[in-house]
């Protein structure tokens, strides 16, 4: 049974199949398939990924597929074997009717180097890159990102703020990103040492995107457990449950219902990019889209 007017989706890794279960397609109307590193472009795995895509199409069908391309080692700007697999991706989701392929900055540094790193002549390399590419049909979402890596130690800072938005550049919006970014921001306004590592430091607010939806195109939502910190070596687990954040579970219940209603009013889709222990059996997901189903409409489903 597809619910709330076939807005969520599923994730899974584009060269397993196993994790596409009939009880995701049954529950969810959307689905994204998602590649990790440059590995996964090589040429055997690179016919398998848009195999394994048709398979799942037959089911769900290419208008409800969205594909995100691969961020590891994955500099399409400078690499030009990775500059004509993101030009197939494009040329192929045109073929299919796939409308939505989603990327990363992929201006991966190490924390260390980005106080050397001019981030708006970065921003405005990737920008040119971006709209010198011919997408046809395909809406080309650029991804925002959060402050610092996972494992604080490096950072692919291009696209943080709404005022790094372009108007002529289609957006993922992430929002456990962006409140990453808000939760990192509040402290690095506080505290001088925060200047050493991160790539700027900008006021923002947790629900400021509002203001930029009409540039927003395809929307991912889940939370994160605590920021990436490299003075307490903390590390940020993404992919978890509204309540299971540093963020009051409220700020999320406000986005999803933003984004959520945008979606409705404007064809555009909410992926949840949910953590599990197991891929083959999913458990948080469900969780996470009965906690939606509440915010939404105030019930608990029974489907």
């Amino acid at each position: 049974m597809i619910i709330l007017d076939n807005i969520f989706g599923f994730t899974f890794y584009a060269l397993d199949l196993k994790q596409v279960q009939t009880e995701l397609i049954d529950k969810f109307g959307k689905a994204e398939a998602i590649l990790f590193s440059n590995n996964d472009l090589e040429n055997n795995n690179w016919e398998k990924v848009w195999r394994n895509l048709s398979k799942v199409a037959e089911i769900i069908g290419y208008e409800n597929l969205s594909f995100h391309f691969p961020m590891d080692n994955c500099n399409y700007i400078d690499d030009a074997f990775i500059k004509q697999r993101l030009v197939d991706t494009i040329c192929r989701a045109n073929m299919l009717g796939i409308t939505k392929v989603i990327i990363h900055p992929n201006l991966r540094y190490k924390i260390n180097e980005w106080n050397c790193i001019d981030r708006k002549k970065m921003q405005t390399k990737l920008f040119d890159f971006i709209n010198q590419l011919d997408t046809g049909n395909v809406e080309l979402c650029l991804e925002n990102m959060p402050p610092i890596g996972n494992k604080f130690d490096d950072a692919d800072s291009s696209v943080l703020f709404v005022s790094d938005i372009n108007p002529k550049i289609d957006y993922t919006w992430d929002i456990c990103h962006y409140f990453n970014v808000v939760t990192t921001m509040e402290l690095a306004i506080k505290d001088n040492k925060w200047k050493d590592v991160l790539a700027d430091i900008e006021e923002c607010h947790y629900l400021d995107f509002k203001n930029k939806l009409s540039n927003i195109k395809h929307y991912h939502f889940s939370a994160f457990e605590k920021i990436a910190n490299p003075f307490s070596k903390q590390i940020c687990n993404e992919g978890v449950l509204p309540e299971q954040s540093c963020v009051n579970e409220s700020y999320y219940a406000e986005a999803l219902k933003i984004i959520y209603n945008d979606a409705v009013k404007n064809n555009k889709r909410i992926i949840f990019e949910i953590s599990e222990d197991n891929y083959y059996n999913r458990i948080n997901i469900f969780k996470m889209l009965e906690w939606a189903k509440i915010v939404i409409d105030g019930e608990k489903g029974n489907g």
